[in-house]
Protein backbone atom coordinates (compact mmCIF):
# COMPACT_ATOMS: atom_id res chain seq x y z
CA UNK A 1 0.00 0.00 0.00
CA UNK A 2 1.54 3.43 -0.96
CA UNK A 3 0.45 5.77 1.20
CA UNK A 4 1.42 9.75 2.12
CA UNK A 5 2.73 10.26 5.35
CA UNK A 6 1.80 13.46 7.17
CA UNK A 7 3.14 12.61 10.66
CA UNK A 8 5.37 9.55 12.54
CA UNK A 9 5.69 9.05 15.86
CA UNK A 10 6.68 6.21 18.06
CA UNK A 11 5.36 4.68 21.86
CA UNK A 12 7.09 2.39 24.00
CA UNK A 13 6.17 -1.33 23.74
CA UNK A 14 4.07 -2.51 27.16
CA UNK A 15 6.41 -4.71 29.54
CA UNK A 16 9.31 -4.16 26.61
CA UNK A 17 12.15 -2.62 26.46
CA UNK A 18 10.73 -1.29 22.55
CA UNK A 19 9.04 1.09 20.76
CA UNK A 20 6.48 0.99 18.18
CA UNK A 21 6.37 3.24 15.47
CA UNK A 22 3.10 4.77 14.08
CA UNK A 23 2.40 6.42 10.85
CA UNK A 24 -0.18 8.71 10.24
CA UNK A 25 -1.24 9.75 6.19
CA UNK A 26 -3.75 9.10 3.41
CA UNK A 27 -4.11 6.82 1.06
CA UNK A 28 -4.31 6.96 -2.54
CA UNK A 29 -8.30 7.15 -1.90
CA UNK A 30 -7.64 10.04 0.57
CA UNK A 31 -9.05 7.85 3.51
CA UNK A 32 -7.04 8.56 6.69
CA UNK A 33 -4.93 5.89 7.93
CA UNK A 34 -3.07 5.59 11.68
CA UNK A 35 -1.22 2.46 12.79
CA UNK A 36 2.05 0.66 13.95
CA UNK A 37 4.51 -0.02 11.14
CA UNK A 38 7.26 -2.65 11.23
CA UNK A 39 9.99 -0.90 9.48
CA UNK A 40 10.98 -4.43 8.08
CA UNK A 41 8.25 -3.69 5.68
CA UNK A 42 8.24 0.03 5.19
CA UNK A 43 9.91 1.11 1.78
CA UNK A 44 11.46 4.70 0.90
CA UNK A 45 12.75 6.06 -2.87
CA UNK A 46 16.27 6.35 -2.75
CA UNK A 47 18.09 6.48 -5.54
CA UNK A 48 15.35 5.92 -8.01
CA UNK A 49 14.43 2.42 -5.99
CA UNK A 50 12.09 1.13 -3.45
CA UNK A 51 14.24 0.44 -0.04
CA UNK A 52 13.83 -1.36 2.76
CA UNK A 53 13.88 1.67 5.54
CA UNK A 54 14.45 -0.75 8.70
CA UNK A 55 18.02 -1.55 6.50
CA UNK A 56 18.87 1.64 5.33
CA UNK A 57 18.48 2.38 9.32
CA UNK A 58 20.84 -0.48 9.64
CA UNK A 59 18.44 -2.57 11.95
CA UNK A 60 18.53 -6.64 11.89
CA UNK A 61 15.61 -7.29 9.63
CA UNK A 62 14.26 -9.15 6.67
CA UNK A 63 12.42 -6.93 4.29
CA UNK A 64 11.71 -10.49 2.27
CA UNK A 65 12.09 -8.66 -0.63
CA UNK A 66 15.43 -6.43 -2.66
CA UNK A 67 14.76 -2.73 -3.72
CA UNK A 68 12.53 -2.17 -6.04
CA UNK A 69 10.72 0.08 -8.66
CA UNK A 70 7.22 0.91 -8.62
Amino acid sequence: MKIKVTRVSYKPVEGQPYYEVWIEGKDKDGKKLKQPVDLAYVHIKKEGKWNCLGRIMDFECDPCTKPFTF
